[in-house]
């Protein structure tokens, strides 16, 4: 994916590898104009494949809502109904993010540590999904 912005007779040919172009345009802008925010870098934290398979399961918000979490080497994959696969990226404990996307996953754990509900912030709304059993 490219991006080019034009500023005062500059030109930038940005090149991504992403599947989302989300982060492009901005960064684009911040090395014409340092002035203009950087995108943040966000770097996910190793998790152990037994502490991911934790957070496996399917989780709803309403039967039209179905989200399926599945562990992978070093991320955990999440898919809503009809939706593509995507990845998600631990931050913290309970915390995740998608790549390609502004998303942002929480999890609820019950007093045992198992995970109850996942949380997703995504498009400005604010959806919770309890686990199902």
């Amino acid at each position: 994916m490219s991006t080019t912005i034009l500023r005062s007779h500059v030109a930038i040919m940005l090149l991504s590898n992403t599947r989302s172009w989300l982060s492009t345009p901005l960064l684009g802008r911040h090395l014409l104009n340092p002035a203009f925010t950087a995108p943040a870098l966000r770097e996910p934290i190793d998790m152990d494949p037994a502490g991911l398979a934790a957070y496996a399961g399917r989780y709803s918000s309403s039967p039209q809502l179905v989200i399926t979490v599945s562990p992978r080497e070093n991320c955990l994959m999440m898919q809503a109904a009809g939706q593509m696969e995507t990845e998600i990226f631990r931050v913290s404990d309970t915390n995740f993010f998608a790549r390609d996307s502004r998303a942002v996953i929480a999890f609820e754990l019950d007093p045992n540590g198992t995970p109850s509900a996942l949380l997703l912030y995504s498009n400005g709304q604010f959806r919770r999904a309890a686990r199902i059993p």
